[in-house]
């Protein structure tokens, strides 16, 4: 039995809204303000009973559609349903036990194998006639208490904040299970929570865990106690069930041997006044005697009297002298261990039959080490749990690191992509299918992302480049495009944007561009050539492509380009794709996907190609050809400091082209840009620095002021 899916509908960014939950671990991931903690919250709230929504919870659209409805002159249901709705989609099969679920069930045929549910709040129509009375009401004091009529905004405002103070109290809530087949054949589960706790549980760990290294405060209470007020927490879920274990018995029952040793200690210590007691006692005519006893409670003593220390038993050391990171990672097993002791007594002292374990970024402070491990272990931790106790877990984790999204298994990863005003839930399994006829392509993809760049999924904008001269530049080449428009007001280096070298592969990541939605700049070289025609051993002519200058060439070799431009070429052609390449202009380099097809848009559109173009008179075929080209002054005027480059003499021939210069005197391309680095650290105030080539600052622009 497991949760397959999830339906939000009018929770804030969640309108429409499906997510498929995997069996064990759905590891949810997206950038900034995607729904996740809202997915979080909704579930929470409403699995757990709660009917907690304020106006703000509502989506925009119906947060307008409230407010034209409360601002009308007439009373009038608003347009839109005022309504936050969660639909629950369990499945089921013969080897489940049903006791708890048959009583949720209304599709009882043979061949059902699913039960949904529904959890709505809303304003009715009677509730939100009394709330426009109300409003109506409070308008009118208001008025009257002024002495005037307020205006339109002030009234609208008035409506904004009578909404956000009070709209809760107007709420209803309604649970049932429901025939997605028949929606007229559903029951009503309002005033039976107990009963869908029964089947579903949700347990909790939110990002705040309160792990400090902070030293102690003046009233000698630490500050970084967060792990001993867990391990109390532990004790307590331990001993408050009917199946204590072992360990907990045997403490509670050396408690019970120190209290009688306490006991008669304490006949000692108090002997002197207890017999001062009796003295006045007999004088008032009370008999008795009184007794100090002990009574120890363990809890107790873990609350006040126990910390949790670290280190060798001759140097232990307190919890708040730990890292942050390490404290957090303790902190997270502690409080899973918690939740999980939970689980076993949520259904009247027995596990739920589904138990839903949300755990919310566990990242924070965390270095990316631990991160690694704590992704790695989670699924053992939870699987020894359903083998040994027989629970029944699925677990949805929240991050924003790239490394825990790195040491996840693909096939667990939910994208949350926001589209407008509403967000998408994606599964990886998706993009496989969308990469069907193309297995190698999606198995790079998926290596790659895995392996070095997961950072790809939460970043907003991409740079893909081909070498390591544009990856160690393409920063500097940022910060001089910022600094050459100091009054821009978003700059490249205040936006979050991946640099992610992909080689001749860039190609490989079009379906990935489309299914993130993220803004794409692919920096890559036009690769010129010609035709060359020649014989083999046996005098057959032969046709192929050599590189070439560009006025030489007619054809590219470059696969970017011709996939995304969808140039189709022959090498037997006479004329090949180069001379349409070199006439683009950048407005028919930005591309959009259109029905499966990159076609030129300018409007919205989600892709820029840059390559090398027209620039001083000269074309380049490669970034090399093109730096040298423009900054030939500049590395002759430094030549003795460029490691990187060999037949240097080769400069002082003013007949040698950027070209015969890139092909003969970069020596090693990583050793020339780390040059060129060197000598901007090195440069004074007022001398030149080295240019970024056209077609480079072009592609760069683009993405700077792409939205």
């Amino acid at each position: 039995m497991k949760i397959e899916k999830v339906r939000v509908d009018g929770y804030r960014l969640l309108s429409d809204f499906q997510l498929d939950l995997c069996d064990d671990l759905s590891l949810i991931i997206g950038k900034n303000n995607t729904g996740k903690t809202s997915l979080l919250n909704v579930m929470s709230t409403s699995l757990s009973g709660r009917n907690s929504y304020d106006f703000e919870d509502f989506s925009v659209p119906i947060q307008k559609a409230l407010l034209a409805a409360m601002l009308a002159e007439v009373s009038a249901y608003p347009l839109l349903d005022p309504r936050i709705s969660l639909e629950v989609e369990i499945r089921y099969d013969e080897s489940d036990n049903l006791r708890n679920l048959s009583k949720l069930m209304v599709d009882l045929s043979p061949q059902a194998r699913t039960v949904n549910l529904r959890f709505r709040t809303e304003i009715d129509r009677d509730q939100f006639m009394l709330l426009y009375s109300d409003f109506a009401s409070s308008i009118n004091a208001i008025e009257t208490a002024l002495g005037q009529s307020l205006s339109d905004h002030e009234k609208r405002e008035e409506a904004q904040r009578f909404l956000t103070n009070n709209l809760h109290g107007y709420l209803t809530r309604t649970i049932i299970s429901f025939d997605p087949a028949d929606l007229t054949n559903f029951h009503d589960l309002s005033n039976e929570l107990q009963a869908i706790r029964n089947v579903v549980n949700i347990e909790y760990v939110g990002a705040r865990r309160s792990v400090e290294n902070r030293d102690a405060t003046r009233s000698g209470k630490t500050a970084g106690r967060a792990l001993s007020r867990l391990s109390s927490q532990y004790f307590d879920g331990n001993t408050g069930n009917n199946s204590v274990s072992e360990p907990f018995i045997r403490l509670a029952a050396q408690a019970a041997v120190t209290d009688r040793i306490f006991s008669e200690k304490y006949k000692e210590v108090f002997h002197e006044i207890i017999e001062k007691v009796k003295q006045f006692g007999a004088s008032a005519g009370i008999t008795g005697e009184i007794h100090v006893l002990s009574n120890i409670r363990p809890k107790t003593l873990l609350d006040d009297s126990t910390s949790v220390k670290y280190g060798d038993p001759d140097s232990l050391l307190p919890e708040d002298h730990n890292g942050l990171g390490y404290l957090n990672l303790i902190a997270i097993i502690m409080e899973i261990e918690i939740r999980v002791l939970h689980m076993r007594t949520a259904a009247g002292g027995i596990p739920s039959d589904i138990n839903l374990l949300v755990i919310e970024e566990p990242e924070a402070h965390t270095h990316p080490q631990l991160q690694y491990i704590f992704i790695r272990q989670i699924k053992k931790l939870l699987q020894a749990h359903k083998s040994d106790r027989g629970l029944q877990v699925q677990t949805l984790l929240t991050t924003h690191s790239s490394h825990i999204t790195e040491a996840s298994d693909f096939a667990d990863i939910k994208y949350f992509r926001r589209i407008e005003n509403r967000v998408v839930a994606r599964n990886m399994t998706d993009l496989e299918r969308v990469y069907a006829s193309e297995p190698k392509e999606y198995h790079f993809l998926k290596q790659y992302l895995t392996l070095t760049r997961a950072e790809l999924f939460f970043a907003d904008k991409a740079v893909f480049i081909e070498g390591d001269t544009e990856r160690i530049l393409m920063r500097a080449m940022m910060q001089k495009i910022d600094a050459s428009d100091p009054y821009c007001e978003s700059t490249l280096g205040s936006q979050n944007i991946s640099v992610v070298e992909v080689g001749a592969h860039s190609q490989i990541f079009d379906h990935f561009i489309e299914f993130t939605g993220i803004k794409a700049l692919i920096i890559t070289d036009i690769d010129s050539a010609r035709v060359d025609e020649s014989e083999t051993e046996k005098g057959v002519k032969v046709l192929k492509l050599v590189a070439s200058p560009v006025e030489e060439g007619t054809h590219t070799s470059n696969g970017a380009l011709q996939h995304y431009f969808g140039i189709k070429q022959s090498n037997s052609d006479e004329v090949g794709a180069l001379a349409g390449l070199r006439e683009r202009t950048c407005v028919e380099k930005q591309l959009r996907k259109v029905n499966g097809v990159w076609e030129v848009s300018s409007d919205s559109p989600s892709l820029f190609v840059a390559y090398q173009t027209l620039e001083e008179g000269y074309e380049a075929r490669s970034y090399e050809d093109a730096f040298i080209h423009i900054n030939r002054s500049y590395i002759e005027r430094n030549i003795g400091d460029f490691k990187g480059l060999q037949n240097k003499k080769f400069f002082e021939n003013k007949n040698n082209n950027s070209y015969k210069l890139a092909e003969s005197c970069v020596k090693k391309k990583t050793h020339f840009a780390l040059d060129l680095i060197y000598l901007e650290s090195a440069l004074a105030a007022d001398e030149d620095s080295w240019k970024i080539p056209s077609y480079i600052s072009e592609g760069l622009r683009w993405l700077r002021d792409a939205e």
